[in-house]
């Protein structure tokens, strides 16, 4: 993320919605959009040069821009939200399978060091893997094309942008958490690899749509950071866990049962640990979306982008 994104300072007007502080929130979400787009442009550039980085900015830019649609659709007439946020999923998934290839080595490290020792076959594959794929020159084509997709659809988002108040932001929040709770007693009443896949995207949203208010402050945000880190740790070995299971390279390079246990183990207990967290976080309750953009812009609602709004 480039520092003028990165670093922005939060700003906004206060608790109750005014003439004032809606016009600073919509110029606020019309520079957010031109900074979300300008950041995808520029990791889509970078691909050629290093790709695994890139490639990882560049769905994180399109995941951000997904969470500020799913945040704030009210802010557009009809389904152009809902629209939008399907055609920057689209474009993000065109990459997943370069993402998937960068983390399936990394995933063999999240296990124990004794279990690390008995796969070293697997290892050694994963690695020429992920040279392979990353290696292969469309990746800049995919890249670009995502890039002019999201440029695209940025425009018709800015053109059709209406009015955006605080009231509209903590609905958004409000909504956000809401699925993630409801991801969070599923996975607690059995855990499976979609449900915790699907908890680990829930938590992601919201934690960006955070992002967008400049959260950088409160015990139920580090909670959620750090519960996204558990269950980012979960679904790496997962990924190891499916393709293994796809491809039967786990016969084929001797993956033994007890390896395969110490997986799940592991899985297991991130899960517990990410659940832990997300305890932390307040009552899914009626005020809990002005509760959470209140202390994300230090009791203000607030969005990135107005600073750089002439």
């Amino acid at each position: 993320m480039n520092d003028a994104v990165a670093n922005r300072e939060p700003v906004g007007g206060g608790t109750e919605p005014t003439g004032e502080s809606r016009g600073d929130l919509r110029a606020a979400l019309f520079g957010s959009l031109q900074a979300g787009c300008a950041e995808v442009t520029a990791q889509a550039a970078a691909v050629t040069v290093r790709p695994a980085e890139a490639i990882h900015e560049l769905r994180r830019g399109l995941r951000r821009l997904r969470a500020l649609l799913r945040m704030l659709p009210a802010a557009w007439p009809g389904d152009l939200a809902w629209q939008a946020d399907r055609a920057l999923g689209a474009a993000r998934r065109a990459l997943a399978h370069a993402r998937d290839a960068d983390v399936l080595p990394s995933a063999v490290d999240r296990l124990p060091a004794k279990t690390q020792r008995t796969m070293q076959a697997i290892i050694a594959h994963l690695q020429h893997k992920r040279a392979f794929v990353l290696a292969d020159p469309l990746w800049p084509e995919v890249a670009a094309a995502a890039a002019a997709r999201t440029q695209t659809v940025t425009e018709a988002l800015i053109d059709q942008l209406g009015e955006v108040d605080e009231a509209m932001c903590a609905r958004g929040l409000g909504k956000l958490l809401r699925r993630l709770e409801a991801a969070k007693r599923r996975c607690e009443r059995k855990a499976s690899h979609r449900r915790i896949h699907a908890l680990r995207k829930s938590a992601k949203y919201l934690a960006d749509a955070l992002w967008w208010l400049g959260s950088a402050h409160g015990a139920e945000h580090k909670a959620l950071s750090k519960a996204v880190d558990h269950l980012g740790r979960a679904t790496d070995v997962l990924v190891l866990h499916a393709w293994l299971q796809a491809t039967g390279a786990g016969r084929r390079l001797g993956v033994r049962r007890r390896q395969v246990r110490a997986a799940d183990v592991f899985v297991l207990d991130s899960l517990a640990q990410a659940l832990a967290q997300l305890d932390k976080i307040g009552p899914c309750d009626a005020d809990a979306g002005l509760r959470l953009g209140a202390r994300a812009a230090d009791g203000r609602v607030a969005l990135r982008g107005l600073a750089e709004v002439g």
